[in-house]
């Protein structure tokens, strides 16, 4: 009699456990790579960024490498499949990612600091940081650090990851953070700054626009590689991102968007 009273006992325990229901927040949150072609929507974060992506001054339409590349990405995603971008800013696109305000935010440096934060891609490409400055006092310099000088001021985004590598390589110069690219460039052309800090790529392409300005030569003050950043927690659509940039560098198409915007093949990461 006993032993028949645990069996029933152990049967009506198995049957209260089968249909307890879940408690709230114990369902795992559905994966980006079913959400964005339901939605037909690839939100993308941006900011200032030359030449991955900035707003071209003749249309006003926001161009660049990293918009070519997202948009071969929504491609890949569905026929119908369209880029959203969202303007964010350096400083504060890792805290968009965790709010779920964008799906994606491309060209960014990977850095231990962010990981800790969100997750990264497979990089695409590599950079070297160096400094823009007017084209007599660059042609005077043998490498960033003459520029790293009692007195010099070198601008730098705040809270970009050039920042943070600028802080810790310079020692005597005066570091002056500004909220935004067109900032920094400004303050060397008024000469408000005697530098400004970025990747060689990026400088390269201001340049363009500001021919009195040049590229300090020399070694860099740092190097990086940049990738796709995304939201933590979401493995199915890190590995399908994952496979995209593997897709573009097999295909050649990394290296046709270098071409396109005036960079060179070396900063095709391996």
């Amino acid at each position: 009699m006993l032993t028949r009273r645990f069996a029933i006992a152990a049967i009506i325990a198995s049957a209260l456990c089968t249909f307890v229901a879940p408690r709230p927040g114990l369902a795992q949150a559905q994966s980006k790579l079913d959400t964005v072609p339901k939605s037909n929507s690839l939100r993308v974060g941006w900011a200032v960024f030359h030449p991955y992506i900035f707003r071209d001054p003749k249309t006003n339409q926001i161009t660049g490498f990293s918009i070519d590349l997202v948009n071969e990405m929504a491609k890949g995603l569905g026929d119908n499949v369209k880029v959203e971008l969202i303007e964010d800013g350096w400083g504060t696109f890792a805290a968009g990612l965790q709010a779920n305000k964008f799906d994606i935010f491309p060209g960014a440096a990977v850095s231990l600091r962010r990981a800790l934060a969100i997750s990264f891609s497979e990089p695409y490409t590599k950079q070297i940081y160096s400094l823009l400055a007017p084209a007599d006092a660059a042609a005077k310099a043998t490498s960033w650090k003459d520029f790293d000088k009692p007195g010099q001021k070198i601008a730098v985004v705040l809270g970009s990851t050039t920042d943070s590598y600028l802080g810790r390589a310079v020692k005597q110069a005066e570091v002056v953070r500004v909220k935004t690219v067109p900032d920094g460039l400004l303050g060397v052309v008024s000469g408000r700054v005697n530098a400004y800090a970025s990747t060689t790529d990026s400088l390269q392409a201001m340049r363009k626009q500001q021919p009195k300005l040049a590229v300090v030569g020399g070694p860099g003050f740092a190097t990086s590689v940049f990738a796709f950043a995304l939201p933590r927690n979401d493995p199915q659509w890190t590995t399908w991102v994952n496979e995209f940039v593997r897709e573009m560098k097999r295909t050649g198409r990394i290296t046709q968007l270098l071409d396109k915007y005036g960079m060179d093949h070396s900063f095709a990461a391996d």
